[in-house]
């Protein structure tokens, strides 16, 4: 029997990548909040735009120092050879270096799987809101 022939999709148009967050343009386009004419609805995203980004920033600082702990813990706890520590209501599981599997396209096409199958795997995901925080220069 013939192998019934399989229509291969269009490839999904895809918006260009955003600007890396410290890109000093990434934000330079966007428009002011002034252009919003009502006077309470323009304060109010004036008011969540000051807040987001104090928070960002102690976000961005906090996460930082929360990565230096988790290393410093980690090589306690491969030095003492625990898996982990904990004290009061907070712990750190260690399990050691480790590397995680990824899928690669490459290899896919090196083991005989065909761009066309490659193309056909993919599969649209649910809507989500796509809004980030952009540090302005």
């Amino acid at each position: 029997m013939p192998k019934p022939k399989v229509k291969t999709p269009a490839p999904a148009k895809r918006a260009p990548p955003p600007p890396p967050e410290d890109d000093p343009n990434a934000g330079s386009k966007l428009p002011s909040v002034s252009v919003i004419d009502d006077q309470d609805a323009m304060d109010a995203c004036v008011e969540m735009l000051q807040e987001a980004e104090d928070l960002k920033r102690r976000s961005e600082d906090d996460l930082a120092r929360l990565k230096e702990i988790r290393t410093e813990l980690s090589v306690y706890s491969e030095a003492y050879d625990l898996p982990g520590m904990r004290w009061g209501k907070i712990g750190l599981i260690y399990n050691g270096m480790r590397k995680k599997l990824t899928l690669d396209k490459a290899k896919l096409l090196e083991n005989g799987v065909t761009a066309e199958q490659i193309g056909m795997s993919y599969k649209e995901s649910d809507e989500f809101v796509d809004a980030r925080f952009v540090n302005l220069k």
